[in-house]
């Protein structure tokens, strides 16, 4: 029994020492979304009316995502490997409009003075699952869905993105 015991005290104390993050690892933006330390963040957009204005006069495209970012693994992972990468956050800032449509674990959207916008958006693609990243065309008009880990690295986002039609 003792034996058991201590395993399982050594099992837990090795998964902390893997979730611990170095203390410059990472900082958080206003928004929530982490970046690396002296890295360019993010720029995220919470009106989807105004980013979609904004997309049909300045050409770029719109990526709403639907996630779960506080405790939807796939969510964590997507943006952990994918989106708060150097690459993609480059790519992003000068080529979309991107917004988080940040759900809770039950459904409801994080961002009070959106939720109404957010639910509606939810309703209007069939969000199944999280994550969930629609690409739009600068006049709204949906080029692809990915729901899902589907994604892997920022290239391939990135190449999705600029493939999407």
């Amino acid at each position: 029994m003792k034996n058991s015991k201590l395993k399982y005290c050594f099992l837990l104390a090795a998964l902390a020492s893997l979730c611990a993050l170095p203390a410059n690892a990472a900082e958080t933006s206003s928004t929530g979304v982490k970046a690396e330390a002296e890295e360019e963040a993010l720029r995220l957009e919470e009106d989807f009316d105004k980013a979609l204005a904004a997309a049909k006069k300045d050409g770029k495209k719109i990526v709403l995502e639907f996630s779960g970012l506080d405790w939807c693994p796939p969510c964590k992972m997507m943006h952990k490997f994918v989106v708060n990468t150097k690459d993609f956050i480059k790519y992003a800032n000068q080529k979309l409009h991107f917004i988080i449509a940040d759900f809770d674990r039950y459904g409801k959207p994080k961002n009070k003075a959106f939720a109404k916008q957010y639910k509606k958006l939810a309703d209007q693609f069939g969000l199944r699952g999280f994550p969930t990243i629609v690409i739009l065309s600068p006049n709204g008009e949906v080029q692809e869905t990915i729901v899902g880990l589907s994604v892997r690295s920022p290239q391939e986002l990135i190449e999705r993105i600029s493939n999407a039609k």
